[in-house]
């Protein structure tokens, strides 16, 4: 986590100090995006929702026609899913025993991640507003859910149990997009990212009730965002 704050700190460094020299351009924008993280089979699949809304604000320098430098800060709308699962299905790596069916879940899941990429443009002819880009960088993703549990009582009476999960780490992300140029100075840009998100192993911060959702596993991540931005 230090290496990837000095680095981060290093790209806004060099971003901040190039501005006092043209011909850099700076730019600043805005991307919807959906975000698709996947969860695997029994570890989050039938807790989490695995399409989640998120914002993108982000700023941008670009040192030539060819290569910018881009940080931003994506974070995802909150987002609740419920499901009653029965004997049988497995549910944070444990199997539902028979004396607890059916068990009724209300899981919600928060993300943020800050982020820096380098953009490489294939421009059209001249005259053509449209260009083409790649793009490779590295993030932080901070991973914050929560889960409750409802079961019934012998008495026939409802009890509820909440256990919340988090996890952190280095993510490394590639991707391209094409953007189209509407004047000098304003555009609108689409893309696709993908996030090695598949590393994250989420264990709950309550040991208690171990029957309930202990782990959650998450697989790769894709991006697809709309926006729009604007230069000077």
């Amino acid at each position: 986590m230090g290496k990837l704050n000095k680095l981060l700190f290093l790209l806004a460094f060099v971003s901040c100090a190039s501005i006092a020299y043209e011909p850099f351009t700076r730019y600043m924008g805005f991307d919807a995006q959906i975000r698709r993280m996947n969860f695997r089979g029994g570890y989050g699949d039938n807790l989490l929702h695995s399409n989640l809304f998120q914002r993108n604000p982000y700023v941008g320098v670009k040192f030539n026609d060819h290569l910018s430098l881009e940080i931003g800060y994506g974070s995802t709308v909150l987002r609740s899913r419920t499901a009653t699962l029965t004997t049988g299905d497995v549910c944070g790596g444990v199997r539902i025993l028979s004396t607890l069916s059916p068990i009724s879940f209300k899981s919600t899941l928060k993300i943020h991640y800050p982020h820096a990429s380098f953009l490489i443009f294939y421009p059209l002819p001249e005259g053509v507003p449209v260009h083409f880009f790649g793009a490779f960088g590295i993030g932080m993703s901070f991973i914050k859910g929560e889960v409750i549990r409802k079961t019934i009582s012998l008495a026939n009476h409802p009890v509820y149990r909440v256990k919340t999960f988090s996890s952190n780490k280095n993510i490394l992300r590639v991707g391209g997009g094409v953007q189209c140029m509407f004047t000098s100075n304003l555009g609108l840009r689409g893309t696709v990212f993908l996030e090695n998100t598949h590393r994250f192993i989420m264990t709950s911060s309550d040991d208690t009730f171990t029957l309930f959702t202990h782990m959650i596993k998450t697989r790769k991540t894709i991006l697809y965002g709309l926006g729009i931005f604007v230069g000077w």
